[in-house]
């Protein structure tokens, strides 16, 4: 689809334009995956994961064994982004690669005549860019650090020309609190082209997870970037809501100096080690930007997860070792592990809320149905419902186990 001069424009900025702007390659602003880009500008800088390396180099820090993820977005004007992430654990630290290409489509090429009047050469231009990070972290105890070389290869008028930058930060996990991290990166540091540069940025972000004895339930996260040449200082609140292990509702607001309140939302659904998200980001001017992206992880060290429970036997270590498991679609070692929990600490199941006793009676029902013992998988199934009348999902199973 051909465009116009002043649709170039706009994708050379690729959105996030500002009052006052000096910065090269805005569009690297717009660049995280969804499963942060759904909760706000700068959420993703305090979690460990490999979708968040883009906002923070220290959240690779925190991965165990491999971990993947490619996103696919679409954005006003037809500009597309693709981009995929990959980290593996190593003993001297995490290395990591990212590598992002745009498309901004074609548009017609145009120059000027004598009297400096604009005309169309006949031309097709195909502008685009592709950039790259090498990314390395590593965990120390309650502290991580990171940093990110990065290469960038820009051809918007026919012409490449190539951007180094780096980018640098950390993240302080247990922050007088057990479940509160702090994160905090500076992004795009470069040289100065004449009176152009990259969007120089620092993003800070305070996460903090509510949790039950048996999953993880709400991760609120407050967060804030600047961008120092721009003057742009935005802010915002962003969550997770794990509704059940399978599925996790996210959402948040952004508002800044030289921006209006904006509302992201977004959704995970998990497949076994596997994650499928989306993400919308509107914009009342140019429109909104739809992301997907699959994610995963494999070779986790199996020691970590199966520790907790030889440790001490408690509650949390057996649902801990049962997770692990459960996560990796090994129902057999999952049941043995929940069962335990079952048998030896009925009272801590007896403390937990409703909702967690049928959370917990679930998953064990879904562990019997997965190794095709109907029997079982419908005795919990129809114990998790006695904790959960309006689940729908739990009546649908237990009605299909009755049909077989």
């Amino acid at each position: 689809m051909k465009k116009t001069v002043l649709a170039v424009l706009f994708a050379v900025s690729a959105c996030p334009l500002f009052a006052g702007n000096t910065s090269l390659s805005d569009y690297l602003l717009i660049d995280s995956f969804p499963e942060a880009a759904a909760k706000g500008s700068a959420a993703g800088a305090a979690s460990y994961a490999v979708y968040n390396t883009d906002q923070n180099p220290a959240c690779a820090a925190g991965v165990e064994g491999f971990a993947f993820a490619a996103m696919h977005s679409v954005m006003p004007l037809d500009i597309k982004l693709e981009k995929i992430s990959v980290v593996k654990n190593f003993d001297f630290g995490c290395l990591g690669l990212d590598l992002s290409y745009m498309d901004f489509g074609s548009y017609s090429g145009i120059s000027a005549d004598e009297n400096l009047y604009p005309i169309l050469t006949g031309s097709t231009e195909n502008p685009y860019s592709l950039y790259g990070s090498i990314i390395y972290g590593r965990k120390f105890d309650n502290f991580s650090v990171g940093a990110a070389v990065k290469l960038i290869d820009e051809n918007l008028a026919g012409v490449s020309s190539y951007s180094p930058a780096f980018d640098i930060g950390f993240i302080m996990d247990s922050l007088v609190l057990d479940d509160l991290g702090f994160g905090f990166s500076a992004c795009n540091i470069s040289n100065k082209d004449g009176d152009f540069t990259l969007p120089l940025g620092l993003k800070a972000a305070l996460s903090y997870n509510i949790k039950n004895r048996v999953r993880d339930i709400v991760k609120i996260t407050a967060f804030a970037d600047y961008l120092i040449y721009e003057r742009s200082v935005r802010g915002g609140v962003g969550f997770d809501y794990a509704v059940f292990d399978e599925l996790i509702l996210r959402g948040g607001f952004t508002i800044g100096n030289l921006q209006e309140l904006k509302f992201t939302g977004g959704i995970s659904v998990k497949a076994g080690g596997t994650s499928f998200s989306y993400a919308y980001i509107p914009d009342p001017l140019a429109g909104g930007t739809h992301k997907f992206s699959i994610s995963g992880s494999f070779g986790k060290k199996q020691e970590t997860a199966e520790k907790e429970a030889v440790k001490g036997d408690s509650f949390a270590g057996y649902m801990q070792s049962g997770d692990f498991y459960y996560d990796k679609s090994q129902y057999r070692q999952a049941i043995k592990y929940y069962e335990y929990a079952n048998l030896l600490f009925w009272k801590d199941i007896e403390d937990l809320g409703d909702r967690e006793k049928s959370a917990f009676y679930q998953k064990l029902g879904i562990c019997y149905y997965n190794i095709r013992d109907n029997a079982n998988a419908k005795q919990y199934f129809d114990r998790a419902l006695y904790y959960d009348r309006e689940n729908e999902i739990l009546k649908h199973w237990i009605k299909s186990l009755k049909q077989q």
